[in-house]
């Protein structure tokens, strides 16, 4: 019994339910109305954009609230030369995981003299610039009116939606992005990562050049953020400069810390929680829509601080308690009930 429960609970099993739940989302499109196929493709998209938080804040404890901005820049990259230079869509995506990139590399070098709330000052005025400089250029990115991206058509023959293609689509890149993250998290990039943030200086001593490896957190955010622009693109089709705001930016931080931080499940769990629960509150009152989003948002982090990622945890090691009570053999009394 117990080689059974090893098994159950070891690495074979995580890999099992890991697999299972990969060919699940690739069915679901399949069994779901169109706007629910929507739905989970910006689930994706806005679990990409947190994967890069949880690398930035997560692993580094660097703060960012350009976020959306970030996801903005991989947009207009990959929607720009698609509709004025008539590239093909696949080259616009490059572009959209390249410039925010180097723009994010770039930021990292200046974020890695500042810290706390420097830093964030930094990261939101990067956010309420953005915003004017796309208008700005109205006459390559339409501007305030906005602009509309043709999006990829499902190949004849397949007998697919074009819902369900834009769903597979996007959840391939998710797939792609996802193991790009664990692999940083999980490799030398994220134990150098951790370990600028836990302590610097003995970091240092272990010979972590700590200010290129911020730079490079910022750089790995920043491309993350771009890829799920890119995917935006695919999944909307139209972009405005005020669907990449200051607002969306506090939403994903919100999304990151209901999560969990520095966990990568919590990256997916976190974009469920912003892209669900609003839509529950809504139906159940318009008019306090936001003020039930907001105290479910103060409930889940008081409850759980470690994020919702926490739970499995939590729970195994309820079972392990209750495994491990002090139990009275058997046919024997406890000794508080032993007569006197």
């Amino acid at each position: 019994m117990n080689r059974i429960s090893a098994v159950l609970s070891g690495p074979v099993a995580g890999r099992s339910a890991r697999f299972a739940f990969v060919v699940l989302l690739f069915v679901l499109p399949f069994v779901q109305p169109p706007d629910r196929n929507f739905q989970l493709t910006m689930v994706f998209v806005y679990s990409v954009a947190i994967l890069g938080l949880t690398v930035l804040t997560g692993a580094s404890g660097q703060i960012s609230l350009a976020q959306a901005t970030f996801l903005g820049i991989g947009a207009y990259c990959a929607g720009v030369p698609t509709v004025v230079w008539k590239w093909p869509l696949w080259a616009g995506l490059v572009a959209a995981a390249v410039v925010p990139f180097v723009v994010g590399y770039l930021v990292g070098v200046l974020a890695a003299r500042l810290n706390g709330l420097y830093l964030a000052l930094v990261t939101v005025t990067i956010a309420i610039v953005f915003i004017p400089l796309v208008k700005r250029f109205d006459g390559l990115t339409g501007g305030a009116n906005g602009l509309v991206v043709p999006q990829p058509q499902p190949p004849a023959g397949l007998g697919l939606a074009t819902d369900q293609w834009h769903y597979l689509i996007v959840l391939v890149l998710t797939l792609a992005c996802w193991r790009i993250g664990r692999g940083i998290l999980g490799g030398r990039v994220g134990r150098a990562l951790y370990a600028s943030q836990d302590n610097a200086l003995v970091a240092v001593a272990m010979g972590v050049d700590v200010p290129f490896v911020k730079a490079t957190a910022f750089a790995w955010c920043g491309g993350l953020a771009g890829v799920a622009g890119g995917m935006y693109v695919i999944a909307v089709g139209f972009l405005s400069p005020e669907s990449f705001s200051l607002l969306l930016s506090v939403g994903l931080l919100a999304g990151m810390a209901v999560g969990g931080v520095g966990r990568a499940v919590g990256a997916v769990l976190g974009a469920v929680y912003i892209q669900f629960v609003p839509v529950y509150t809504q139906e159940i009152s318009s008019s306090l829509a936001g003020i039930i989003y907001g105290a479910s948002l103060i409930l889940v982090i008081l409850l759980l601080p470690g994020g919702l990622a926490s739970v499995p945890r939590l729970l195994r090691m309820d079972v392990r308690a209750s495994r491990t009570d002090i139990r009275p053999p058997a046919g024997e009394r406890p000794r508080e009930a032993v007569d006197v």
